[in-house]
């Protein structure tokens, strides 16, 4: 399976980055590239990274849409810039296949715990809001929030259905995107394939979401 990598970034850590760069490249995929999307202190590059770079400062939208504009592969993974992959991640994507237009999988939080929103229902007429499902439940699917912080998508799909640059920054452009594809995508979640964060996210700890299915 080839695959691009597009990392959303305004980074001032390079160890950090330079971390999940690392891991992608330890999985020695055969055809594979990454992109890294954002800028970086006052000449715009990124020190010891041997990756392809997207220099812009605008907001996350614009940021993969560039991302799925210049890949040369058909799958791209789309995420912030702090998820390690686990070595097998890419072993499970080989056995799992790509019959899909957006895909999921697991995300654990810095203190190991599930990331309560990596598989999700939006506005399930019984889970309701933030309802994290089981991996292997594929049936909410018209229900579903795709999280913007990590997912993979189609290139050619992302480039017919763009993700919303005219919203402004800090809204919800991950939640307009999700409502406005999930009718039509093929949308799905692998069981099997892992990633996790490398910095302390906000929802650490975080009470508020439902129990898990």
């Amino acid at each position: 399976m080839q695959m691009t990598f597009g990392i959303m970034t305004t980074y001032d850590n390079i160890p950090q980055l330079t971390e999940v760069v690392d891991s992608i490249k330890a999985l020695k995929i055969p055809q594979s590239e990454i992109i890294i999307a954002g800028s970086y202190g006052s000449n715009n590059n990124f020190p010891g990274l041997d990756c392809r770079h997207v220099l812009t400062d605008k907001w996350l939208p614009t940021k993969k849409n560039l991302v799925a504009k210049v890949a040369q592969y058909k799958t791209l993974v789309l995420c912030h810039d702090y998820y390690l992959f686990d070595p097998s991640w890419y072993k499970a994507y080989e056995e799992f296949g790509n019959q899909w237009d957006v895909c999921s999988n697991p995300q654990f939080l810095l203190d190991g715990t599930r990331h309560a929103t990596d598989w999700i229902t939006w506005d399930h007429p019984k889970y309701g809001r933030y309802w994290s499902l089981p991996y292997d439940d594929w049936s909410c699917t018209k229900y579903q929030y795709c999280s913007g912080g990590y997912f993979l998508v189609k290139r050619d799909f992302l480039r017919a259905n763009p993700i919303n640059e005219a919203m402004p920054p800090g809204s919800p452009e991950d939640v307009e995107w999700s409502l406005r594809i999930r009718d039509t995508a093929v949308i799905k979640c692998n069981p099997n394939a892992i990633v996790r964060h490398n910095k302390r996210h906000r929802d650490v700890g975080n009470k508020t979401f439902p129990l898990f299915l």
